[in-house]
């Protein structure tokens, strides 16, 4: 259910950073032709016939002044992009120096109040607010506007932190939110067009309960739970939604309530088990409550045979479980098409995209592959490039490429949760000449540098464009089987008539070709990027995590020789929190310790460094990224600050460390921070098996450690404690630790620190709060973590990732 599952695909960033590198890179430019006139350019601009040419500039063979189309035409004038100063720049526009592009001089914003401040000449002042009193900014098709009231919604959908509620008892298809006798939950509203596309700055009233702000006291005399109906409304949409009231817990007894994270329905006739003196069992009934009698628990544990299973170590008396149903890893959602690159903002013979779905609100389920897709073998050959018959190249099925006209990877195909959803995308042109030495790392040596390239590829797309997408086929994502071209297409199961199935005569595996595009039977969307990432929010970073292995007497220290004592960069992602939805990436970028490996200077001290002059400052990360736009606008922010040994991805075999930093506000400031270090990546040893066990040696504080054991695959069991010299085996937990050895064959082990700035909701401060049932549920971390680290054991090991 948490994280460690989805850090094992991480290992895909190498392969996309490594293609782009090489697709970026390899293309010759064109011959020189001799067909057409001498091209006649102003003085001091040079004749050219690519943008190779042309330094920081383009070839322009449309504006050059003959009368030839510039399919026709084999010369032209060279166009000056990068901008010096504001003299380089439109009447309109000023000039971004650490990015050398030009950008729009008055973008309101739609995070401050008044729409921000705007400049009223070309050296900045003074400056003034960009919308009337009162007005709001909002974005539409990369246009922004100010208005005095938001558009009107046609419909509407009420959520409880991530997720969207249900709107009649006993529907499946969402969640019922979940309270217990008075005790306060916090209800958001979110306004929608009569597609489904998400509507900006809506006010709403409550009824039913709620109080103007959202917050919700339900009562519930019991014994029975008490569905609830209560409704928002926003001028004419009205929408409606059930909360299910548990009435108080005896106390002084042990009450555990189960319930499914997907449907929201309680998870009846599972075992439950608590150690008050001994091992107590009991089964949930109806409403998913299991019962013990008074005393000290030490554990509750709830293993569905159904679900994902949960043990809680020294816990609150009245406990919420909602854990996930194990389902399959063969059932996906998600979209696919292409990309409509006529509106961004960039101009280069490269175009390329990236697409990506929404990221749950259990941030620490966090899939790479929401990202960038999967990655998959595609062959692709270029005249000249490639070698004859094309060369395969592992490539993310989210990305799109093109040289020109020509389709290196013309269509995207991206995953995501079923239900509810928005897709994002990054999308611009990058000039050959922009390329530089990016290539020469790639084909110089098979041992390539990740990171140099990663640090060179992402900074493209902080002059790239975004696009949003909501509504429509994305209103309610169908989860489907998984299409397959054999058997190793499939997650422990057979590709039967071109799908995946738990039995029947299969196709055994033959090699790792991406499935057909037109075999996905995902809706088909065509993403037009379109709004500049014009805004950029600046970081104190704090010193880089230790590498996995390095902690030790509260300093990091190299565990191979030659070896860095730290991690070596960290990727950066901003967006925002749509309540019901997740967060919306808006901006990705990266930053690394040491980035230049080619000098003599090399040294990696934990902080992070760049090269260039306009770069940041050593300490510091900055981000670019989008206003918030068509229908994103008045959600908080949110940072996710990655820190990953960036070199070593492509040899981590899939079990490798990571350390993540996240921050919720509702507006960047002129220097933002995280609320604390990274934590470092846990110790411990694990031997699997009935005679197995995990012993936790902790490095370094955090507020409360888990264990994620499962069986090699999908089926999980974790363990949640705050004790720093923890120990268990299955059997401390389980009658049968023969039945609980299935799931302890594999374990990763996680630290967590709680807060991240947030404080528009409740959130919990402590362990306890965080799993007492009270409307703080641990399924919507994304309101409440601040910080998690995460390594992966190794059966008979020690947790740290050394040789």
């Amino acid at each position: 259910m948490l994280m460690m599952s989805s850090f094992h695909r991480w290992g895909g960033l190498a392969s996309f950073v490594a293609a782009s590198a090489f697709f970026l890179g390899c293309p010759e430019p064109p011959g020189n032709g001799d067909a057409g006139p001498q091209q006649d350019c102003p003085e001091g601009i040079r004749q050219c016939d690519n943008d190779r040419l042309c330094g920081g500039g383009y070839c322009d063979k449309d504006g050059d002044g003959d009368e030839l189309a510039a399919a026709d035409d084999p010369l032209g004038c060279c166009v000056q992009l990068i901008c010096d100063s504001n003299d380089d720049c439109e009447e309109n526009e000023k000039c971004d120096f650490r990015r050398g592009i030009c950008i729009p001089r008055d973008l309101c914003d739609p995070a401050a109040e008044n729409g921000g401040l705007c400049d009223l000449d070309a050296d900045g002042d003074p400056e003034v607010d960009c919308c009337g009193q009162g007005q709001l900014c909002e974005y539409t098709g990369g246009v922004p506007q100010c208005v005095d009231n938001p558009p009107a919604a046609a419909a509407c959908f009420v959520a409880l932190g991530g997720r969207a509620l249900a709107t009649a008892p006993g529907d499946t298809e969402a969640n019922p939110g979940l309270a217990v006798d008075g005790q306060a939950i916090h209800l958001d509203a979110t306004a929608t067009d009569a597609t489904g596309k998400l509507m900006p700055h809506a006010r709403f009233t409550w009824t039913g309960g709620p109080d103007a702000t959202g917050s919700f006291t339900g009562t519930c005399a019991g014994p029975e739970v008490c569905a609830v109906t209560v409704t928002a409304a926003s001028g004419t949409a009205t929408c409606d939604a059930v909360i299910n009231v548990y009435p108080a817990h005896t106390a002084g007894t042990h009450r555990v309530v189960a319930v499914d994270a997907v449907t929201g329905l309680p998870i009846e006739g599972a075992l439950a088990t608590a150690n008050v003196a001994g091992l107590q069992q009991a089964t949930t009934n109806a409403a998913g409550i299991a019962e013990f009698p008074a005393g000290a628990a030490t554990s509750v544990s709830v293993f569905s045979d159904a679900h994902q299973w949960q043990t809680i170590i020294e816990p609150p008396e009245d406990l919420l479980i909602v854990t996930a149903p194990i389902g399959s890893s063969n059932d996906v959602a998600g979209i696919k098409g292409t990309f409509d690159f006529d509106a961004v903002h960039t101009i280069g013979d490269i175009k390329l995209g990236l697409s990506g779905t929404s990221i749950s609100a259990n941030i620490t389920d966090l899939n790479f592959s929401n990202i960038i897709g999967e990655i998959a073998d595609y062959n692709v050959e270029i005249e000249g490039v490639t070698d004859p018959g094309g060369q395969v190249v592992p490539l993310p099925s989210g990305l799109v490429l093109m040289l020109g006209q020509e389709p290196i990877k013309g269509n995207y195909v991206t995953f995501g949760n079923a239900g509810r959803n928005v897709a994002w995308a990054l999308g611009g042109q990058v000039r050959l000449a922009e390329i530089g030495e990016i290539i020469s790392s790639v084909a110089a040596s098979d041992d390539v540098n990740v990171g140099n390239i990663l640090g060179a590829v992402l900074p493209f797309f902080a002059t790239f464009d975004h696009a949003v997408l909501s509504g429509g086929a994305l209103e309610g994502l169908a989860a489907g089987p998984r299409p397959c071209n054999d058997d190793g297409d499939c997650n422990d199961a057979f590709c039967v008539s071109g799908h995946c199935a738990a039995s029947g005569t299969g196709q055994p595996t033959e090699n790792d070709e991406p499935i057909p595009y037109e075999s996905w039977s995902f809706p088909e969307q065509t993403i037009r990027p379109d709004t500049l990432l014009a805004q950029s929010a600046l970081y104190d970073m704090p010193t880089l995590p230790c590498t996995p292995g390095g902690y030790s007497g509260g300093a990091c220290t190299a565990v191979v020789e030659n070896g860095s004592a730290y991690q070596s960069g960290v990727v950066l992602l901003t967006g925002v929190i749509v309540p019901g939805i997740g967060l919306v990436p808006l901006g990705l970028t990266a930053g690394l310790d040491d980035p230049d490996d080619q000098d003599t200077n090399d040294l990696r001290d934990g902080v992070l460094d760049y090269n260039g002059d306009n770069a940041p400052e050593s300490g510091t990360a900055l981000i670019d990224y989008a206003p918030p736009h068509d229908g994103l606008e008045g959600h908080p922010f949110v940072t996710l600050a990655i820190a990953i040994d960036i070199d070593g991805l492509t040899d981590s075999g899939g079990d490798f460390g990571a350390s993540v930093l996240l921050q919720v506000t509702p507006k960047y400031g002129s220097t933002n921070t995280f609320s604390g270090d990274f934590l470092e990546s846990q110790g411990g040893t694990f031997t699997a098996g009935a005679a197995g066990s995990f012993a936790l040696v902790a490095k370094g504080a955090a507020d409360f450690y888990s264990v994620n054991v499962d069986d090699g695959g999908d089926v999980e069991w974790n363990v949640w404690f705050t004790d720093d010299a923890t120990t268990f085996a299955p059997g401390d937990f389980h009658p049968d630790p023969a039945v609980a050895a299935a799931r302890f064959t594999h374990a990763d082990v996680q630290a967590y620190r709680l807060g991240n700035g947030f404080t528009a909701v409740p959130v919990p401060t402590t362990f306890e709060q965080l799993f007492t049932f009270n409307g703080t549920n641990f399924e919507n971390m994304l309101y409440y973590m601040g910080a998690w680290s995460s390594e992966s054991c190794k059966d008979n090991g020690v947790c740290d990732s050394t040789p």
